[in-house]
């Protein structure tokens, strides 16, 4: 029960990073950096809602679109697009 809510809690602040991230962005809509990213634009939004855990290879193609690391897509103080 433990890793369930870890899992929860690991899903919405790596939603919350890869939203600051995106907003952060100037013209970037979920479409296009679902295209980006591999990804249907329903997928995406399901990853930045927190409703669902992205597997490793998305959240490794984010952090490289996004020049950061997965540690800091995953962490609280998540690295702000600069």
């Amino acid at each position: 029960m433990m890793q369930r809510i870890r899992y929860a809690g690991d899903a919405r602040v790596f939603a919350r990073n890869l939203h600051r991230l995106r907003i952060a962005t100037p013209a970037l809509s979920q479409r296009k950096l679902a295209r980006e990213l591999g990804v249907s634009r329903s997928c995406y939004a399901r990853y930045e809602l927190g409703q669902r855990m992205p597997p490793a290879w998305f959240a490794a193609k984010a952090a490289a679109y996004f020049h950061t690391s997965m540690e800091q897509l995953f962490s609280e103080g998540g690295k702000q697009n600069e």
